[in-house]
This record gives structure tokens, sequence and C-alpha cells, in this order.
């Protein structure tokens, strides 16, 4: 890499890759992004209208400190941009109290002095009466969490890059690397343009492009839901935050505001069917199976929704076997960085992620403790 100003290469335009761009171009490097689609499009993981923002975190305490600082990140292209990213709704976890997941979010919280509040089911009924809870249950409110609108997210991050001089090479698609003593070749239908850095952010096409990942990344699709409300009112943000729910088979999903003032939407979290291609722009039929099971979740769970005329829309994302992401140095070149398989939980530190990436590519360290997203760790032979 010549130290002077390093021109870096990033590969796919998806949420990884323009947060990336954005973060790089904000320091004043050069930054050439590549995608065949425009950022934004329907076939990616960043679809379907919004995602949970959460602080105190059932995926683990660990993330917490990366978790504030992608919230001030998030604010902080709310302010360049002039959009609305991040609506402070607040965000719940919802189950019994000894279930893992609430055990860990409540831990996560004690653990960092994080602002949560819990309710018992009186005290739930009182505050958020769409929720039907079972014997025992409570409401985890995580006061920092929220609500991120993606699609805006999406075109604020490319705004911003381009404005500060990225290249975005849309409609391009990467057919390989070429890496060399003097600088890494991206070659294209175009041609070979030579880069110092490469941060590979590719989603779930990453498997198909990096040996090194592919064992280790799972396509899976994800089906949302939207039903509609009897009364549109008590659901929106302020009234119904969005969040989690764990109360065993047959409740265990993601809910969200309604920010239509008609509809909300439900994603269950069920087994969700292993793609092998992803090529088909409808990602393959939805079954109608799965919209009476969303039907069964809603009478029992959401009962002011209605469980007729439920619309659906499915996407994909990239999974790993322990559910984090694959992120830092390629092992075999430093000069690339790998950036996949966030496990559908990615989105929402996805500004950090992008500041991270930028950190590795220009001087191939960061601050901030990724150890245990090293995208080598299912590496045949690799040590946990």
């Amino acid at each position: 890499m010549t130290p002077a100003s390093p021109r870096i290469a990033v590969l796919g335009a998806g949420t990884m890759g323009v947060m990336t761009a954005w973060r790089l171009v904000e320091r004043g490097f050069a930054v050439t992004a590549i995608d065949d689609r425009e950022p934004g499009h329907s076939h990616g993981a960043a679809g379907g209208e919004s995602r949970i923002f959460r602080v105190a975190y059932k995926e683990g305490r660990h993330y917490v400190p990366l978790l504030r600082r992608a919230r001030t990140l998030w604010q902080d292209l709310e302010r360049a941009s002039g959009e609305r990213l991040l609506l402070p709704t607040g965000a719940l976890t919802v189950g019994a109290p000894d279930h893992p997941d609430v055990t860990e979010t409540l831990a996560s919280a004690r653990t960092h002095d994080l602002d949560v509040e819990v309710l018992d089911e009186d005290a739930a009924a009182r505050r958020f009466p769409p929720h039907r809870l079972l014997d025992g249950e409570v409401i985890v409110v995580d006061r920092a969490g929220g609500t991120l609108l993606p699609s805006a997210a999406l075109r604020a991050a490319a705004g911003r890059a381009r404005a500060h001089g990225a290249e975005l090479r849309i409609g391009e698609r990467v057919l390989d690397l070429k890496p060399r003593t003097d600088g890494i070749g991206v070659v294209t239908a175009s041609g070979t343009t030579t880069f110092d850095a490469v941060v590979s952010a590719l989603g779930p096409w990453s498997r198909r492009f990096w040996d090194l990942l592919a064992p280790a990344i799972e396509v899976r699709r994800v089906v949302l839901a939207w039903l509609a409300a009897r009364d549109p009112g008590g659901f929106r943000p302020a009234a119904f935050p969005p969040g989690v729910r764990r109360s065993g088979p047959g409740g265990d999903f993601s809910f969200f505001s309604s920010l239509d003032d008609r509809t909300v939407k439900m994603n269950l979290h069920i087994a969700r069917t292993v793609l092998e291609e992803l090529d088909d722009p409808l990602v393959h039929d939805v079954e109608a199976a799965y919209a009476e099971q969303v039907a069964a979740t809603a009478r029992r769970y959401l009962p002011g929704l209605e469980t007729t005329g439920i619309r659906l829309r499915a996407f994909f994302d990239g999974y790993t076997p322990d559910g984090h992401g694959l992120f830092g140095p390629h092992p075999d070149d430093p000069r690339i960085v790998l950036m996949a398989g966030f496990s559908g939980h990615g989105f929402k530190l996805s500004p950090l992620f992008g500041d991270i990436a930028a950190d590795l590519a220009t001087t191939g360290e960061t601050a901030y403790d990724i150890a245990g997203l090293d995208p080598a760790r299912f590496r045949k032979g690799a040590v946990a």
C-alpha cells in the first residue's frame, strides 16, 4: 500500500459497501465502489422497510460498546444527509426472564449500565397493550433502541460517499482479483484497475467469490409478513416499539412498528429455507403455509392484527454456523478486507463496521475488538 493516498476498491455497494465507502471518503481517501446493482436493490438483506436497533443485546454483551458507537454514527449520518434514519422508539425484548436470550439481554444491560426497564405482565399490559404475554413473561424496554429505515440509510450513505468524491461504478460485476506486489488488480468486463487495498462487501455473494468464506456462509431465505392493524394508532412507533419475542415454539419472532398507519411487520424466527442459487429475482415462491404460521402467531400474541390478507415478501441473507459475522483482513493477504455473513444482525452495526473496514484498509489495524469475527475461524484446522 502506498502511504501517501492509497486507492481503495470496495467490492459491493450494498449495506456494508456503501457504509465503508462513506467512512473512507470522509477521511479523504480515493474510493471506487463496484456493484452490478444499485444501492438498496430489492435482492439484498436490507430490504423490508425497517430494522430494529438494539443496544441491550441478546447476541452478546461484548457487542454493546460497538452498538453505542454505531448509534453515534447513525446520528452523524442523519445530520450530514438531512434524512431521518433512526427513529428513537426504544426497543423491546419479550419473554420469560430465564430464557437465554432474555437473560443475556439483561446481562448486557447490567454489565454496561444501560438504560433499561423490566415490566411484569400487569405493567406491560398498561404500557404496551397490543402484546399478550404468557404467565411469568416480562418486557425488557431498551430505551436506547429504535427503528432504522434501511432504504433511506443506504441512499444517505451512498449520497455522502458520492458528495465527497467516491466513484460508484454501478452495473459492473467484479470477475476476478489479481494480487501483485504493486497492488491488487480488480477485473471487470471493462478491464483491470489496480488498487492499493480492497474491501470485499459482497454479502451472500461472498460464498461464490471467496473459497475461504464459502464453507462458512449459508444463504437462507427470510420471509417478512405485513398484517393490517385493527387500530393503527395502537401500533405506531411510540405505542408499539419494535422488538423480539421469545415465547417458545410458534412464539419466537420479531415485530416492528407500523410506519404506514395501516400495517405491522412480523418476522417469524423459524428454520429458514437454504438457497443454493442467488440469481432468481423472486427468491422462490413463498408457501401459503407460511402465511398460516404468521396468522396463528398473531392470533395468540398480537390479537390486534388482522390475520387475513397477509402480505409476504422474501429476501435472503448470509448466515454463519455461530451466528456472527466474518470480518477482518484476509489471512493470506492483509491488503484485502473481508466482510460477510452477518447472520441477520449486521445492519444496525453497519456504519461502525464501515468505519472499522476503513481502519483496516488504510492502516491494517483498528482500535475495536473484532477478534471474534475472524473470517478464517472456520477454515479447516483453525483453532477456536
